[in-house]
């Protein structure tokens, strides 16, 4: 029997085995809104189809280390209590709806923001009303789900960022997301 060389690709897993690359780029989200702004934004597959990022997505949690000291002697162990909840940032880009000229999906988001809190009337509505759910989809080339992440609780953390207007640069509006998701379950695929 020959001895294979590790620096040869017959050594490698991912050459020998036709093994692909895990791609960051193929993902899809589904969005069910709080039912207050369902009738006025219907189809959001809108939300999916402007996103360009989505980050944040981090379910796999560790409490922090507990110290203890025996006779100066540092010790430590894991600790008990953990933040499930995470805050996920996303960015898209906004267009003009042409028959309507709303603007999308910063509109949703806008009125999202306003039935948390809403500043100029002063109303907040309790979490029941302001909260909708998510799921996350990362899938192979071939469109196998790998890891399905579904958020039954999302809501705006902050508001749609500012706009920054500006006449020398050619810039399409990018909307910057801040939410908040909380019990959180992941299925990967094996």
């Amino acid at each position: 029997m020959a001895k294979q060389n590790k620096y040869h690709f017959s050594g490698s897993k991912t050459s020998t085995g036709l093994d692909q690359p895990l791609h960051l780029t193929k993902w899809v989200t589904t969005w069910i809104l709080p039912e207050a702004l369902r009738k006025k934004y219907g189809n959001i597959q809108v939300i999916d189809e402007q996103m360009l990022n989505l980050s944040g997505l981090d379910l796999d949690k560790l409490p922090s280390a507990l110290e203890q000291f025996y006779k100066g002697t540092k010790r430590k162990f894991i600790g008990t209590i953990v933040d499930t909840s995470v805050d996920l940032t996303m960015d898209f880009e906004c267009n003009v709806d042409k028959t309507t000229g709303e603007i999308y999906p910063y509109a949703l988001f806008r009125d999202w923001s306003k039935i948390c809190y809403d500043a100029e009337t002063g109303t907040q509505l309790p979490k029941e009303d302001y909260v909708g759910q998510i799921v996350i989809e990362v899938h192979n080339l071939k469109g196998t789900v790998l890891r399905k992440t579904e958020f039954p609780i999302i809501f705006p953390q902050d508001k749609p960022n500012e706009w920054s207007l500006n006449r020398v640069s050619d810039e399409i509006y990018k909307l910057s997301m801040k939410f908040h998701a909380e019990n959180g379950e992941q299925k990967f695929s094996k």
